[in-house]
């Protein structure tokens, strides 16, 4: 006999942040449990987006904060549908064992790097590379020079 163990995304609602913001898409709009991914003209609090590409060699980011540990399997990423996903490309997943904004010398462990463009308006799981991986905080930075837009961020763990 065995046991088999669902995760479940322990992310939808939990504290999040972004290293900048455009008026109206704020950090917690990617993982508010809706999959609506079209931004548009007015459409607001849809998606989070950055205010700025990064530059001078800093790149953008957007976390969320799990409030406790969990073992980390996987990050389900929903990009865009309005044609400007490919701003998201080359990005890493990495997961941290507290937040790394308050406590820089945090330790991250690598879940994923993305290599390419995701397609626009497309769901897709990231398996972690190296799994489960225990974490408290879960960050996706993107490519360097890019503004950063995430519609939707799952994060697969159990208990």
């Amino acid at each position: 006999m065995f046991l088999l163990v669902v995760a479940d995304n322990v992310a939808v609602n939990k504290p999040a942040s972004q290293i900048s913001t455009f008026p109206g898409h704020n950090a917690g709009s990617a993982n508010d449990g809706s999959f609506n991914n079209y931004i548009g003209i007015g459409r607001n609090g849809v998606c989070s987006h950055t205010s700025e590409p990064a530059i001078a060699g800093v790149r953008n980011w957007w976390q969320v904060d799990l409030e406790a540990c969990y073992a980390i399997s996987s990050v389900v990423i929903t990009t865009r549908g309005d044609g400007w996903a490919k701003r998201l490309h080359d990005f890493d997943v990495d997961v941290y064992d507290k937040d790394p904004e308050m406590y820089p010398n945090a330790t991250a462990q690598r879940c994923y790097h993305y290599v390419g463009s995701m397609p626009s308006g497309a769901t897709e799981e990231l398996v972690c590379e190296n799994r489960p991986i225990c974490g408290h905080v879960v960050r996706v930075t993107n490519a360097p020079g890019e503004f950063l837009t995430l519609c939707e961020v799952q994060v697969m763990a159990v208990p």
